[in-house]
């Protein structure tokens, strides 16, 4: 039996690959186990087989020996070791780029030669030494001293110390002609040395960028126009923000003309106040053409609008009918404001929406109900006009039942709520809050939102939407305005505000009625994108603002406001107003 077993490995001993019979390599692998690497290194350095040169390398490349693998690949006339020698200066170099970096850097990147890097990750060591010998930076200087101190090259560590310190003796001696001599042949330590002694022989000038600013600053303060603009004249590096001072000064002082003469100067400092200032004295067409070149925000739809102002009818209809949106809104107001109606009935009629929507509006003032139900078949937002007309002047009840063939002009939440919203632009509210009683009790539910309620709840307390966050807002303005005033509040939204007009009166000493028309105006991207930015005037109601009061919004926070306020009565329409008036208790609650 054991017979058997030592012939089966003597067997298995014979097959084996010779690499397991390489007594060199087996011993050297064991001693470097073991912890004799210096013995294992003998080993293989003592044999005249060429592999073991690669597999010295690779052993002493594991523990760590990096710069002596290299040294024995180098010596090496083995071809397969080459492009393992490659590779071990690549490894080397990366260790190198980053143990260099971090001990230059310190956690404060300093500026230094990039190059550097790839050179060291390329493993092309002797090339980086000489970049960073060459460089004047101190952090390459720093650099070069710890690569050199690593690689163990102590006698160019020793020499680059005595040469640094032979160039700053030079230096403090003042010996500038030698230094300038070893700059000259291309030293650059000694370049940067000279540069800095020469420098500190110089004067130190420091640059102020805003020494031209401080003049013309002390001019204005004084209010001494005159003395700025003509210092301005000869600074060209004053910056636009004194420019543009000395200008609104001028308009101060009631000298447009010296204003638009800076302004001239430079178009695009400030076109809008240039085009106000052009109009005010009289140059209406060079203001439109300086807002026709602005990029401005609003430029082009304030050059529209001073076409239209000031009778350039003939340009608005050339870019009108070139497609120019703002244009065709300015023209189409001009007509609808003077009555223009046959231009206004060929251009809607050519299918153009801002000209039809011009034309329905003057119908209905005009009263033309006839014409306004002819054009309800091209124009759809004619019904709802036709029926606002109607209801302005009629009976709400009265003219349902004797217009019913008419219902599906109003049929609908939209078109219901554009006769409402007309009817309230019209200040006829109460014909509009009974325009809405009527679809209510017709069954349409949802135009409840248009009419008052007794006070109640609406919603649970726990619910808070943004009109009532509005009502807060009334109600913290009403005690300042008593005994009588009026004021507007809003709340705003990131892509809207809702806005109140709050007017209060005393009516006894424990009774104030307030007076509520809301609003919303939307600041969204969509505006800007759409060359239609929200306006300032937008904050206000007509005529004082172009605001126009929306009744649901007006409903939902009035009935609110009765309900915290403990109103006992109905909300009431304001006769002839766009407002709704609810009676409080004093003191409030």
């Amino acid at each position: 039996m054991f017979e058997w077993l030592r012939k089966r490995r003597a067997r298995a001993r014979a097959k084996a690959p010779a690499v397991y019979r390489d007594e060199p390599a087996q011993k050297a692998w064991l001693l470097a186990k073991q912890g004799y690497l210096d013995d294992a290194s003998a080993v293989l350095r003592a044999s005249d087989d060429p592999r073991h040169e690669g597999m010295l390398a690779l052993l002493l490349r594991e523990y760590g020996r990096l710069d002596d693998a290299i040294e024995v690949l180098q010596a090496s006339a083995d071809p397969a070791a080459i492009p393992k020698l490659e590779q071990f200066r690549r490894e080397r170099g990366g260790q190198l780029a980053q143990l260099t970096l971090i001990r230059s850097l310190d956690g404060n990147p300093p500026e230094r030669t990039h190059e550097v890097d790839r050179l060291l990750e390329d493993g092309r060591l002797d090339e980086a030494i000489d970049q960073l010998k060459g460089s004047h930076l101190p952090a390459d200087r720093t650099r070069l001293q710890a690569l050199l101190r690593e690689l163990g090259r102590t006698d160019e560590l020793r020499d680059l110390a005595n040469h640094s310190i032979r160039l700053a003796t030079l230096r403090a001696e003042g010996r500038l002609d030698e230094l300038r001599s070893r700059a000259d042949a291309g030293d650059r330590e000694a370049r940067t040395l000279l540069d800095e002694a020469l420098a500190e022989q110089e004067p130190a000038t420091v640059f102020d960028p805003y020494v031209d600013d401080k003049a013309l600053d002390e001019l204005i303060k004084q209010g001494l126009v005159d003395e700025a603009a003509a210092t301005l004249a000869t600074r060209p590096g004053a910056s636009d923000d004194v420019r543009y001072q000395v200008v609104k000064l001028y308009v101060d002082q009631g000298r447009p003309e010296e204003a638009i003469a800076i302004l001239r100067s430079r178009r695009l400092l400030a076109p809008d106040l240039l085009a106000e200032l052009l109009v005010e004295t009289g140059q209406v067409a060079e203001a439109i053409a300086v807002l026709d070149a602005s990029t401005q925000r609003g430029a082009q739809r304030q050059a529209a609008r001073l076409r239209a102002e000031y009778g350039y009818l003939d340009e608005l209809r050339v870019r009108a009918d070139a497609g120019e949106r703002l244009s065709a809104e300015q023209l189409a107001d001009y007509l609808a404001v003077h009555d223009e109606l046959d231009e206004l009935r060929a251009r809607a009629a050519a299918g153009d929406a801002v000209f039809q929507l011009q034309l329905i509006r003057v119908l209905s003032r005009l009263g033309h109900l006839d014409e306004l139900a002819a054009l309800v078949a091209s124009v759809p937002a004619a019904g709802p006009m036709w029926w606002a007309t109607m209801l302005a002047t009629a009976d709400p009840d009265a003219a349902l039942a004797e217009h019913d063939d008419k219902a599906s002009w109003y049929a609908g939440e939209n078109a219901t709520g554009a006769v409402i919203n007309l009817l309230v632009e019209r200040r006829r509210i109460g014909p509009a809050i009974a325009f809405a009683e009527a679809r209510v009790a017709a069954g349409d539910e949802w135009a409840g939102r248009w009419v008052p309620r007794p006070p109640q709840p609406r919603f649970p307390r726990e619910q808070v939407a943004m009109w009532q966050l509005l009502t807060t807002k009334v109600i913290d303005a009403v005690p300042e305005l008593l005994p009588a005033s009026s004021t507007t509040v809003s709340i705003a939204d990131a892509d809207y505000a809702l806005y109140a007009d709050v007017r209060v009166a005393l009516l006894s000493p424990d009774r104030a009625k307030i007076s509520l028309a809301c609003w919303t105006v939307y600041t969204d991207a969509a505006r800007y994108f759409g060359d239609h930015p929200p306006e300032d005037a937008e904050q206000r109601l007509d005529p004082e603002g172009t605001a126009l009061p929306e009744l649901d919004l007006t409903v939902g926070v009035i009935d609110d406001l009765a309900v915290r306020l403990k109103s006992r009565d109905l909300p009431q329409p304001h006769p002839g107003g766009r407002h709704l008036t609810v009676t409080v208790p004093l003191p409030l609650a």
